[in-house]
């Protein structure tokens, strides 16, 4: 009787698709759209310190983040990325464009940085096939889904918000950029990191994905802020 019934079981459950996001992921992805080829362009000012100085400049910033490759997973997925936005810390002229690859987990998602396109892709795999990933105390940039109040990223033995991400809250805020639907009000939240020495600020619409990032040192002049201008879905 046991093999029949367990055969039975197992014809009765669904078929389960072999390729495709999961939930979380296609969860995920409808927040934060990681497609191949998508693009968000960035523009705004910093200032900063001329090493070895107490000179400082200031100037326009511009920046583009693209997926280069998008690598999907069982439980998350990989995207390989040019220009992540939260580099433009200790932003300087000339600073060429990062690559970095971006792993989701349960919502999570993770930043590692490469020095090549080739070996942010071989990263990017090795990551995602590997279950242990994430490892003992990595963060995550980003814990979806945001809500006034959120913290992740806590400092251990912490009573207060610093070192942490925080998210502030969140308001209706509509988008004039290029390829952001016109006159729909997207909920634009936004969270802080702070610490001792500096702080760092993310604004994330779900739909859109990063729409503006900031960055504030406490000592040598060092600030960053820009703004979505632009999005490729």
């Amino acid at each position: 009787m046991l093999f029949p019934m367990l055969l039975a079981m197992l014809l009765s459950r669904p078929p389960q698709a072999a390729d495709g996001p999961t939930l979380d992921t296609a969860a995920v992805l409808q927040q934060f759209p990681l497609n191949k080829g998508a693009s968000w362009t960035y523009a705004g000012e910093a200032e900063w310190t001329i090493p070895n100085t107490h000179k400082v400049r200031a100037g326009r910033v511009r920046n583009v983040m693209e997926v280069l490759q998008f690598i999907p997973g069982e439980g998350g997925f990989a995207a390989v990325v040019r220009g992540f936005p939260m580099d433009l810390a200790w932003y300087e002229p000339g600073k060429g464009n990062s690559i970095s690859v971006i792993i989701c987990r349960k919502g999570r998602l993770y930043q590692e940085s490469s020095r090549s396109l080739k070996g942010a892709t071989v990263k990017a795999r090795q990551l995602l096939a590997d279950r242990a990933y994430p490892p003992p105390g990595a963060e995550p940039f980003l814990d979806l889904p945001l809500r006034a109040g959120k913290t992740w990223a806590k400092a251990p033995g912490r009573d207060d918000n610093m070192y942490a991400w925080v998210v502030e809250g969140s308001e209706p805020r509509p988008f004039s950029a290029p390829g952001v639907a016109r006159g729909v009000a997207f909920p634009a939240f936004t969270a802080s990191f702070s610490t001792n020495p500096d702080q760092r600020t993310l604004e994330f619409a779900p739909g859109i994905g990063i729409t503006g990032f900031a960055y504030e040192h406490h000592g040598a002049v060092a600030r960053t802020r820009v703004r979505l201008v632009a999005h490729r879905p």
